[in-house]
């Protein structure tokens, strides 16, 4: 941060302007990189926001896959089965 020792242990108003001025310089250095900090933690939660969203997405996607109900799957090939017979038929 900038921020020496004690010069000449604060004897004289130079000494005391000095470690005042460092102490300024340090606390706008912090501001600043708080503010960094602020900024990246927006997007890290921003993108933390879509990831979720996503792994959500591909997990209902995934059961709508995985948990089909047999008996209207079934239903439906069959009648994809009957009607592709049909057209052969006519």
């Amino acid at each position: 941060m900038g921020i020496a020792t004690a010069a000449g242990n604060w004897a004289t108003d130079t000494d005391i302007n000095t470690a005042v001025t460092n102490l300024d310089t340090a606390s706008t250095s912090l501001r600043t990189e708080s503010k960094n900090l602020s900024s990246n933690l927006a997007v890290v939660n921003t993108r933390l926001e879509f990831t979720t969203n996503m792994i959500n997405t591909l997990t209902k996607g995934a059961d709508n896959l995985t948990l089909a109900d047999m008996n209207e799957e079934g239903a439906n090939l069959l009648m994809l089965q009957t009607r592709q017979a049909l057209s052969t038929t006519a």
